[in-house]
């Protein structure tokens, strides 16, 4: 049986632009041909006129944490909509465990709970006595402990808070289980560890959903390097997972936190080892809006008998030379998480003098960038930087970002289109699962957001930055391709044979890509979603 494919029929989206209807072969794993005479010998798939498109990059995902999630109390609407929904599920969960036994939570958002806050260990302790539970807001930037927890890391009144993090307190200065930035790293060093191969295996059950939303590779960002702990250290899991049948090829950042205590280089120590790659160092510059961690000025809103406030500012100028200087010794990227204007405009004016160190791909990448300026971004520009938006945020989150910016600096955020405009390059992604939504990697939601604007609700807030279609998808396929240094990203001769063939006409309704239905999803030439 001949080992070239040939498929007809097929309207394409090449990455850059729409193609006429035409045919292409697929052989050894890569585009071999796209139009042409096909060899008698081809084995032919007709596509009837479906639309296709390359494989989507998401270049900024959490796919550990995501994975990890699978056996997590997931706490979004529908099935959470109050602080007492929560308290079931916990109280219900405590039901199955033995004391001890740790209960995590993921996704609460209080723009989303009646009460319009957050749990704390008020909350959680009566349903709680002898479980110690963690519950992650939706942004992976703020946690809610019950007392079992505080009890264990000797958190109390006199308890300071932590550089760069906040300890919520009551009148009394006695926390209330409410922790803020990095003030939750001491419950990650707490809660128990799954083994390279229990990780890899969840990992392993994650790839079909990714593959039926047309994802084709990732970039996890907060890749983790202990040396001499194999459960934490990513490499050593993707690698678990390939071998268990992981097929997404993946791009480890690793966190400048881990990076300054194991200064040695981390795996893998060429660019590409078994469909790993080591994509560069991970910093945190602030916080996130959502979560009133973010550096920004003015202040949030009012909120929740708190007054404004800016956020937290989580690096200084010389760690992020520092930084620098470590990525560009490695040969990797340098990506710097930077959410409010003043942590922006911190990134951008202190690397701009850096001169880059790689020719294939930007040196630094802004990740987020939600109220980056038209200055700021001109700046950027100029000094060959990326910025890797995620626009599922306003989709998903509306509630909590009107609530913390108002309407007028809601309506700025993720400036897609004046990114464009001012030259920058731009990339779409998911960070999921740090948003409020029960299927945070779908990345249909993000490009229907980008497009048109719109909110899970239906409001529309600044129109003035969608972006057409083509120019959307551009962004989660060649130009992500560009920014994350992956060989995909394109069909085009030579290119891997990486493709998503839809049943949705997308270019008909906008509207269309909320319920976008992937027919195949090929990797490699390998159909590992759906049939063809």
């Amino acid at each position: 049986m001949s080992s070239r494919i040939t498929y007809t029929n097929a309207r394409i989206f090449d990455g850059r632009r729409l193609l006429p209807d035409l045919s292409f072969t697929v052989a050894d794993g890569r585009i071999a041909a796209i139009g042409g005479p096909i060899a008698a010998s081809d084995q032919m798939r007709n596509l009837e006129g479906r639309f296709v498109l390359p494989g989507l990059l998401d270049i900024h995902m959490h796919a550990e944490e995501l994975a990890l999630a699978e056996e997590q109390l997931v706490l979004l609407p529908p099935a959470v909509q109050s602080i007492d929904d929560i308290k079931d599920l916990v109280a219900e969960r405590c039901r199955t465990l033995a004391p001890g036994e740790w209960i995590i939570g993921l996704g609460f958002d209080e723009g989303k709970l009646q009460e319009r806050r957050a749990p704390d260990r008020h909350d959680l302790d009566p349903v709680s006595p002898d479980n110690p539970v963690f519950l992650s807001r939706a942004c992976g930037h703020v946690g809610t402990v019950n007392s079992v927890v505080l009890r264990a890391l000797g958190m109390g009144r006199h308890t300071p808070d932590p550089a760069g993090g906040v300890l919520d307190r009551d009148a009394d200065g006695e926390p209330t289980g409410v922790l803020r930035e990095r003030a939750t790293e001491p419950v990650y060093h707490l809660m128990p560890e799954l083994s390279a191969d229990e990780m890899g295996a969840r990992l392993t059950r994650l790839a079909p959903r990714l593959l039926a939303h047309g994802i084709t590779a990732v970039s996890e960002l907060t890749a983790r390097y202990v040396p001499d702990q194999p459960g934490r250290d990513s490499a050593a899991l993707f690698h678990a997972a390939r071998r268990d049948g992981f097929p997404l090829p993946v791009s480890l950042f690793y966190v400048w936190d881990q990076i300054k205590r194991n200064p040695k280089r981390p795996r893998p120590v060429g660019p590409f080892e078994d469909g790993v790659y080591l994509g560069g160092i991970k910093m945190l510059a602030d916080g996130s809006i959502t979560g009133r961690t973010a550096w920004v000025d003015p202040p949030f809103e009012p909120h929740a008998n708190r007054s404004g406030d800016g956020g937290l500012a989580l690096l200084s100028p010389a760690e992020l030379l520092e930084a620098a200087d470590v990525a560009a010794s490695w040969g990797v990227q340098l990506a710097v998480h930077a959410i409010g204007n003043c942590a922006i405009e911190q990134v951008v004016s202190t690397l701009a003098p850096v001169r880059p160190w790689l020719s294939d791909r930007p040196s630094i990448r802004v990740e987020h960038g939600a109220l980056a300026t038209p200055t700021l971004l001109d700046t950027a520009r100029r000094a060959g930087m990326a910025f890797v938006m995620q626009p599922i945020f306003l989709y998903a989150e509306i509630e909590s970002f009107l609530t913390h910016l108002g309407e007028e600096r809601t309506r700025s955020q993720y400036p897609v289109r004046t990114a464009l405009e001012t030259g920058v390059a731009v990339g779409l992604s998911s960070d999921a699962p740090a948003t409020a939504w029960a299927d945070p990697a779908n990345p249909w939601l993000g490009l229907y957001q980008a497009t048109t604007r719109r909110t899970h609700d239906g409001r529309t807030f600044g129109p003035n930055q969608r972006i057409d279609l083509m120019t959307a998808l551009r962004l989660y396929t060649a130009d992500a391709a560009t920014i994350g240094g992956f060989p995909g990203g394109a069909i085009k001769t030579g290119a891997p044979a990486d493709f998503v063939v839809l049943d949705t006409d997308i270019f008909r309704n906008p509207d269309t890509l909320r319920n976008v239905r992937v027919k195949a999803t090929v990797v490699g030439g390998r159909v590992l979603y759906g049939h063809l």
